[in-house]
């Protein structure tokens, strides 16, 4: 399992060895969700770099319209602590149009290989703040599956003060502790 940790914050320009100029400007990319290439024509897997690019570079920037060329047409995302289920791309596209004000998303890790990879995110709705954990299932070159997982912050206990450290952000308020 390919692993990318301390991440936070951290674009794929931000990593040695990585070329600041995204794949398709190298042009070295095969076809995939990131150049549209026809699904039809071959089994096509993603890899570390294409998930890193789609989630570090261009998913937040991207439209509806755009979102939904990335996505297969089997298309299922499933948010299971509401218990709410999109299915097809259709869906999600009218649901993302229909969202008066998105949240803004900051990638912090991505971790997995083949077909099956794991980002977790900080995302503020306004001001609210929430961890979350996407497990995304490509199928053809294409998002086919998205569950999404949102944790709200909290303050440590003070009775395992003794055995942690804590982390960048403060839990409580999701913003960057001095």
């Amino acid at each position: 399992m390919t692993r990318t940790d301390d991440l936070d914050h951290v674009g794929p320009a931000d990593l040695p060895g990585v070329d600041d100029r995204s794949q398709h400007e190298r042009g070295h990319l095969a076809p995939s969700i990131l150049t549209g290439g026809d699904p039809a024509t071959e089994e096509r897997r993603v890899d570390e770099q294409e998930v890193r690019e789609l989630f570090f570079d261009r998913l937040q920037h991207l439209s509806p319209e755009a979102e939904y060329e990335l996505r297969h047409p089997d298309y299922v995302m499933e948010i299971p602590q509401s218990g709410e289920r999109i299915r097809g791309r259709e869906n999600m596209r009218a649901f993302q149009e229909a969202y008066s004000n998105p949240p803004t998303i900051e990638p912090r890790r991505v971790v997995g290989a083949g077909d099956v990879w794991v980002v977790e995110a900080r995302s503020d709705y306004s001001g609210q703040i929430y961890h979350v954990a996407l497990i995304v299932e490509f199928r053809d070159g294409k998002i086919w599956r998205d569950t999404r997982y949102y944790a709200e912050p909290f303050a440590p206990p003070v009775w395992r003060a003794q055995w942690v450290g804590l982390i960048e952000e403060s839990p409580a308020s999701g913003s960057a502790s001095s």
